[in-house]
């Protein structure tokens, strides 16, 4: 509508992606996947269709401490649109590094379980380091809860599980 209330007509935007992974443990502590990642984005009568790759591996040196590697986006989707002097759509590739660490050997009779988690993310052009943490705590059988630490920003949340169901609520 324009600003007298006339209609002026519709348009369709759709945006979609199709990923398709693969992961493999190559050894009792190493496992390394990857990821073909598909985007397509469709507005009005034009559309652009482009293709990457993530790539990761996990390592276990010991029971109960995890550390991950993840380069995304290498080389990432490039969007190229079908209209004129089309401007590429990249997304940009970056490296995530990850720790989990399960201090308590979890007697599975009393259900608690602690995990702590840190993630340091860096992204392609941009020259700021961001930092993640969290904690999970399974406080009873059914009851998860949780808090989290993303780049100045702190968030909090839990999980009520039944059998193969289960219910999430963060903030």
């Amino acid at each position: 509508y324009d600003m007298d209330g006339n209609k002026l007509g519709t348009f369709i935007n759709t945006e979609n992606a199709l990923y398709l992974s693969w992961g493999k443990k190559f050894h009792s502590s190493l496992s390394l996947g990857f990821t073909l990642k598909t985007a397509f984005h469709y507005v009005y009568k034009y559309y652009a269709l482009g293709a990457g790759f993530d790539w990761g591996i996990l390592w276990e040196p010991v029971e109960r401490l995890k550390l991950g590697v993840l380069v995304h986006d290498f080389p990432g989707p490039n969007l190229k649109y079908n209209i004129p002097n089309p401007q590429d759509n990249k997304f940009l590739p970056g490296i995530k590094v990850g720790i989990s660490w399960r201090p308590f050997d979890t007697i599975k009779a009393t259900y608690k379980d602690l995990l702590i988690t840190a993630q340091i993310d860096k992204q392609y052009k941009d020259e700021r380091l961001k930092f993640k943490a969290g904690l999970e705590y399974q406080l009873i059988k059914f009851l998860v809860l949780r808090a989290g630490y993303d780049d100045s920003k702190i968030s909090a949340g839990g999980s009520i599980r039944y059998e193969q169901y289960k219910l999430d609520y963060n903030y």
